[in-house]
This record gives structure tokens, sequence and C-alpha cells, in this order.
């Protein structure tokens, strides 16, 4: 077994060795991650138990793997759209500073200093619905349903 130092520096912070991951995911687990995550609203313990499953255990994905894979998609995916989401940045686009209508976005707060009125997209709320509703004790009650209905309809 190969012997680490009490801790791993990871730019200014020091990580003790307990916290430190020797894993390393390829693309097709980080993808299909992502994917069944962002398209097939899943939690991240059905993930994790479904890919340990799909793996025949192999994996030994965590729940918390699936939330870092995921948390570095979206930061990447955020930097390749926009280049930033941060006001100053989105100042810079002539279409946010121009536009006066109603905005419709995924709850992004910087973007509430454009437009005139903002809406949220229905997809992103039935997500937010379908997710309460998995990893809560709303599982147990049809309330979310009855709030993705009202929603669609």
């Amino acid at each position: 077994m190969p012997q680490y130092p009490s801790y791993i520096v990871h730019g200014n912070i020091r990580i003790p060795a307990e916290y430190r991951s020797d894993v390393t995911y390829g693309a097709d687990v980080k993808a299909l991650a992502v994917s069944l995550y962002s398209e097939g609203v899943m939690s991240n313990d059905r993930i994790a138990s479904f890919l340990n499953a799909a793996g025949n255990g192999e994996l030994g994905l965590s729940e918390g793997s699936v939330y870092g894979l995921c948390r570095s998609f979206a930061k990447v995916s955020e930097t390749s759209a926009m280049g930033s989401k941060s006001i100053e940045a989105l100042k810079e686009q002539d279409f946010l500073k121009q536009y006066a209508g109603i905005l419709l976005h995924d709850h992004e707060t910087a973007l509430y200093h454009f437009g005139t009125d903002h809406a949220e997209c229905n997809v992103h709320i039935i997500r937010y619905l379908r997710k309460n509703t998995e990893e809560t004790e709303n599982a147990k009650t049809p309330w979310d349903r009855v709030h993705v209905h009202c929603t669609v309809t």
C-alpha cells in the first residue's frame, strides 16, 4: 500500500490524506452520471447505485463522487457557454443590455439585473419538485405530482 503524506496541498488548501481520492473515473462514467442527473432527473444516491450495479460493483462510486462529477461539469459548461455569469460579464452581453421584456431563465440570480420581469423555466421547476420527492420524506405523498400537473397544465 502506498504511503501518502498526512495531507496534500491543492492550491493553498491542505487536504488531509483521509479525504484524498485515488479514483479517477473515465469519460463514459462521468457523461452517464451527468446525463442521469440533468436529463434523467435522478438523485445522486440513485445514480451511484445504478452505476455501481451496472459496473458489477467494481466502481465503488459514492453519492459524493456523483455530486463532484456533476458539479465539475456544471462549472466547465457555465464557463464555456457564457464565459462567466457574473453581473459584470453579463453587462457586456449586448442582448441583455438592450432587452426590455420578461427574461425566462434558470433562476440565475445575476440575471435579475436585466429585463423588466422574470420567469423561471417549468423544466427547472419540475426538476426541483422531482428531486425534492426523491431526496426527502415527501416520497410518501403524491404532492409533487399534483404540483407538476398544475405547472404543465
